[in-house]
């Protein structure tokens, strides 16, 4: 028969590699939901920049209109 201290040993070192298991798991996630914000906050910054263009575009256009209405 094991001796219980052998048994406990044993467990202690199981719950060790449990709890490593699970830091490793939980750094992992974090990183993916990190990695996931960067580029959602990258993609929202992108369409942002390309809807001032748009409107820049878009106002320059309507000050070129009026100005040639006001040439006539």
């Amino acid at each position: 028969m094991v001796k219980l201290s052998k048994q406990l040993a044993d467990l202690s070192v199981r719950a060790k590699h449990a709890e490593d298991a699970l830091a490793a798991a939980e750094k992992e996630t974090h990183d993916k939901v990190m990695a996931r914000r960067e580029k959602a906050r990258a993609v929202a910054t992108a369409a942002v920049e390309k809807m001032d263009r748009n409107l820049k575009t878009a106002g320059d256009s309507v000050k070129t209109g009026v100005e040639a209405a006001a040439n006539k």
